[in-house]
């Protein structure tokens, strides 16, 4: 959890991994998440972890909630599926481990700046075009030590962070006929927060107890289907996340330990368009508003599951299996609004005979809109409930040798 990260994402660490990139944005949702593709793949079918627990959007893919860099202990990622315990993805599995408090006092903060003043624009930037306005301000903290010696600790850190960036637009010039670009504010705050609590009654038990939250505002550009979109074009974002995990390990003896993990999580995600009407699709920009928006997600996991780990000579075995409950509502305005596809970008005769030539005779192919736009799309039960057992022995044969054989099942 220490290497420097620009974006403050955890999953950012998968790219120190041979075989994963970063993947696109394909959800409105995810304007602001980072999504990695292993091997190829397309990026959204990787599961993600945290602590053991389940952490992904089950409508879209992708992660629901980010963790604190300060609170990141380990991270983990398999990129190859060979393991029976691992399971609800086609590529990679990504997992980290949470801090916990020690029996002394440990404290860390950090201040990160950056502004346009003291960076460099890139290679390809047009120097045609004004400096994008830009500026970042990140503030982390975290504090663990003992509650009781030995028995009792505690771990708590929060993050903040604002941004104020652009993001680059176009806008129709019927004067010169020409489409100018420029830039429209794409602002950004964050706040994660992450606490942690570990009890060991006896010296053969431990309980943990973590509560995290994210919550997340931004206006960033919607999801183009031409080369440039207008500073209407963009969308305004709200993501609410908390999560609650609880976990039992017990030592059964020097050969056995059992481990039973409880979690919950509530995803709540808004998006509107920062200024309502119809999109319209010009040849070269995209203007007006995203008939995509305004959507919403909520989505509320219940997960149990347990794994027993024993040791038979030179077999280590992991028998175990969990239960997800998903909860989920969507309600999806799309086409609301409308969309108009239009042959050109300027109009150059008057069709309509009024003696000016002016948008009101542009050419158009296409108009798409809700037949009852007053309603919603309302999915309001979209549950799902998951499944999973498995039994894994890995044998080392010899000392350099160790063969890997497991059996899962999995059903959604």
């Amino acid at each position: 959890g220490s290497l420097p990260l620009n974006g403050r994402n955890f999953l950012e660490l998968a790219l120190l991994i041979p075989g994963n990139s970063p993947a696109p944005n394909f959800d409105p949702t995810k304007t602001n998440t980072v999504v990695i593709s292993s091997a190829g793949q397309l990026g959204r079918g990787g599961n993600i972890t945290v602590d053991g627990a389940d952490n992904n959007d089950d409508v879209v893919g992708g992660a629901v909630q980010n963790i604190s860099q300060e609170a990141v202990q380990e991270f983990q990622m398999p990129t190859n599926r060979f393991s029976a315990q691992l399971g609800r993805s086609g590529s990679s599995v990504a997992n980290i481990v949470t801090k916990s408090g020690t029996n002394e006092y440990h404290g860390s903060g950090s201040f990160f700046f950056r502004n346009r003043a003291l960076q460099g624009l890139p290679a390809t930037f047009d120097r045609s075009l004004s400096d994008p306005p830009f500026d970042r301000e990140h503030y982390a903290f975290a504090i663990g030590g003992p509650i009781k010696q030995d028995k009792a600790f505690f771990f708590a850190s929060v993050e903040y962070r604002n941004q104020d960036g652009a993001v680059l637009v176009g806008a129709r010039d019927l004067a010169t006929r020409t489409i100018r670009r420029g830039f429209a504010d794409a602002p950004l705050n964050d706040l994660l927060s992450t606490e942690r609590i570990d009890w060991s009654p006896t010296d053969i038990d431990k309980l943990s107890f973590r509560y995290s939250l994210q919550r997340e505002d931004d206006v960033a550009a919607s999801s183009l289907i031409r080369a440039i979109g207008s500073a209407s074009e963009r969308q305004a974002s709200e993501n609410n996340t908390h999560s609650f995990l609880a976990n039992y390990t017990r030592l059964l003896s020097a050969t056995k330990v059992n481990n039973f993990n409880f979690s919950f999580n509530d995803f709540d995600n808004a998006i509107e368009p920062v200024v309502p009407g119809p999109q319209l699709t010009f040849p070269s920009i995209q203007d007006g508003a995203s008939f995509r928006v305004p959507q919403g997600t909520k989505q509320r996991r219940y997960q149990v599951g347990d794994t027993l780990s024993m040791l038979f000579g030179n077999h280590a075995v992991h028998v175990g299996g969990e239960v997800q409950f998903v909860r989920g509502d969507f309600d999806l305005k799309v086409f609301q609004q409308g969309r108009i596809e239009l042959i050109e970008d300027f109009p150059d005769f008057d069709r309509n005979l009024d003696g000016r030539v002016d948008d009101n005779d542009l050419l158009f192919a296409v108009t798409l809109r809700s037949g009852v736009p007053q309603r919603s799309l309302i999915l309001p039960d979209t549950d799902n409930t998951y499944f999973a057992a498995f039994i894994q022995d890995d044998w080392k044969i010899h000392p350099q040798f160790t063969l890997n054989l497991g059996l899962r099942y999995e059903i959604d």
